[in-house]
């Protein structure tokens, strides 16, 4: 009989619930700074801090074989929002050459600050706009500025600029990076309310690239009615659940969600099954464009996959634009329909990192088209639907979510998230 095989986990959520409902055994994280970490384990879902650490560090820690980890090396290549506007922007040179940059403006106009401040401040003086200004590895909703003409842009610029001065070392510096990314201002609205989506993307090998795309998700949605009126609200013009949960108007039952299949049936509804479908195609391009634009950035170790959450935002024309990319997404199931959906596309993409290293060397041409909630959509090379469906992207689709009713890991309270493991890291000589 085969040994169980093993975990560690860096955060308490719903993935440790998946690995242990798995009959998975826990390998416990050290409770100490200076305690000694077990490698003992066959899965590690880790903190990027480790990532960092032991991967990317002076003496970078060797792998079994048999040994998984969710995140690759210096996926921050994707995730970290300045470095996501510039691989889209050099992607974006490349197709020009072709006459194809058209598929890849998916991306509000960003500049990066301070090293592009002269040349955004030249921008909202000649179109004053609204801008909102995030920090470069914020989340959520974290330090989230607005800003919409001159003056507010220098008072920001000043703002910022003295908190930078005061700064002892060059990491704090770093921190105060920000993204100055034009605010889209006019979302489709539902109910009155502005919406994003946050989509699942499983990538297995950046060499290859191979991509599933799980077709669940979710809406998150402002509990204040939208208007342009009070630029600056962030009830009103951030959706992040962390920001809405201060709302008044916040609902815990339903936290402000809505599935992707309601909203694809809601937009074939409203404006037609070929509106729908193409919505929901160029969603999916966003996602596959970004990708390819760091596939020859990122490392690719073969220990290696990573969920990626996706933020899209709708206009009112039914034109998607990507919000942010996240290395992250937040595993805390907010209500049951929420936990469920998270537990059922965890469970499943460990099946599909199974399935793709069962074999070495591996046969790509074996893995399967759809399972689960997940649909292949890159397979070192695009992969299309079937000829006689009229669907060109499975997302919003009816998606299987089995969620765990039986789990006996589970409970009705509200999953609290612990601080996240940081190991400990080498003095550099």
């Amino acid at each position: 009989m085969s040994k169980p095989l093993s975990f560690q986990c860096h955060m308490k959520n719903t993935i440790k619930d998946v690995f242990l409902s798995r009959g998975y055994t826990e390998i416990q994280c050290p409770e100490e700074e200076d305690e000694d970490e077990s490698m003992e384990w066959d899965f590690i879902w880790a903190s990027r801090a480790w990532i960092h650490a032991k991967m990317l560090g002076n003496a970078p820690v060797v792998l079994r074989p048999n040994q998984r980890v969710n995140h690759f090396p210096n996926s921050f290549e994707l995730t970290r929002k300045d470095l996501m506007a510039k691989n889209l922007q050099r992607l974006r040179r490349e197709l020009r050459k072709i006459g194809q940059e058209a598929t890849v403006d998916f991306n509000p106009l960003t500049y990066v600050y301070p090293a592009q401040y002269a040349m955004f401040l030249d921008d909202i003086k000649r179109h004053e706009a609204p801008w909102i200004c995030k920090p470069v590895a914020g989340s959520m909703g974290q330090g989230i500025l607005f800003v919409q003409n001159e003056q507010e842009a220098i008072k920001f610029h000043n703002n910022v600029t003295a908190k930078i001065n005061a700064c002892e070392t060059p990491e704090d510096k770093q921190r105060l990076t920000y993204v100055l990314q034009r605010y889209i201002p006019n979302p489709l609205l539902i109910g009155g309310r502005k919406f994003d989506i946050r989509l699942y993307a499983l990538t297995l090998s950046f060499q290859p690239l191979i991509v599933y795309i799980y077709r669940g998700g979710f809406c998150r949605f402002s509990s204040q009615p939208f208007t342009m009126k009070n630029f600056g609200s962030r009830e009103v013009h951030l959706t992040n659940i962390a920001v809405q949960t201060h709302s008044t108007a916040y609902n815990p039952r339903h936290g402000c969600k809505w599935d992707t299949y309601s909203l694809r049936s809601y937009i074939a509804n409203r404006y037609g099954f070929e509106q729908s479908n193409q919505v929901f195609t160029a969603i999916q391009g966003i996602i596959m464009n970004s990708l390819l634009s760091v596939a020859s950035q990122v490392i690719n170790d073969k220990h290696c996959y990573e969920l990626y959450g996706y933020d899209v935002l709708i206009a009112d024309d039914l034109r998607p634009w990507l919000i942010e990319i996240n290395a992250s997404p937040s595993l805390d199931g907010n209500t049951e329909d929420d936990y469920d959906l998270k537990f059922s596309f965890l469970n499943e993409m460990l099946d599909l990192v199974q399935m793709y290293h069962k074999d070495v060397p591996r046969d790509t041409d074996e893995l399967p088209l759809h399972y689960g909630g997940y649909d292949l959509v890159w397979n070192n090379g695009p992969v299309f639907p079937k000829v006689q469906s009229s669907i060109t992207s499975y997302i919003g689709c009816n998606c299987p979510v089995k969620g765990s009713p039986n789990n006996p890991f589970r409970t009705k309270s509200q999953f609290r998230v612990k601080k996240p493991h940081i190991p400990k890291t080498e003095n550099k000589t």
